[in-house]
């Protein structure tokens, strides 16, 4: 792309955003007959097409998915995460779950349509007290426990009773092989 067809096009989402006003066309244009610098080669990719007129910059805004890393935060009626650009809000399905996860340091992907908010679609736990935790649906067969992450199926080694079978939980424990001697755990859905 061209440097003045990178300079229109971001001309082009100004105007149609009102962030600027558009110029005046014969000062900016150069003639279509105008002959090329030596060395340049003409850009023949045709100019995307603008924005249509019934959708919102704020519905356009909603579309674009956003991946951010943090420590939650929860207070009586809301949940932050806390990023060095600050404090964003977390709406969306998922916003009980990671209620249960305030203080933990987690990714999280969704869809950003303020700034200041964000509705996650999925999320990843980095850290709970610095340490990083296995985060799996509970499966009890008989005396055996175990967490299934989806990547690997850990045995709990003395499990703490009272676990529910099928919760998803977060457990943190020296690993070894196959199995997790649970240190500290926490349920994040039944």
């Amino acid at each position: 792309m061209t440097h003045e067809r990178a300079r229109r096009t971001l001309l082009l989402a100004a105007v149609t955003f009102g962030c600027a006003q558009e110029p005046d066309q014969a000062s900016q244009q150069p003639p279509v007959n105008a002959a090329l610098p030596a060395g340049a080669v003409a850009d023949s990719t045709p100019a995307p097409p603008p924005p249509s007129p019934n959708k919102s910059a704020k519905a356009s805004a909603h579309a674009a998915t956003t991946l951010v890393e943090g420590k939650l935060v929860a207070s009586l009626d809301m949940l932050t995460i806390a990023t060095p650009d600050g404090p964003r809000r977390i709406d969306g399905a998922l916003r009980e779950e990671l209620k249960t996860l305030a203080g933990a340091t987690v990714r999280l992907r969704g869809d950003s349509g303020r700034a200041t908010t964000m509705n996650v679609t999925s999320y990843e736990v980095l850290s709970i007290d610095g340490q990083t935790p296995f985060v799996g649906t509970l499966v009890k067969n008989g005396s055996v426990t175990r967490l299934a992450t989806g990547s690997d199926t850990l045995t709990l080694q003395n499990p703490p009773k009272g676990l529910s079978a099928g919760g998803k939980y977060w457990v943190v424990g020296p690993r070894d092989g196959n199995s997790l001697k649970v240190g500290s755990y926490g349920l994040i859905r039944r």
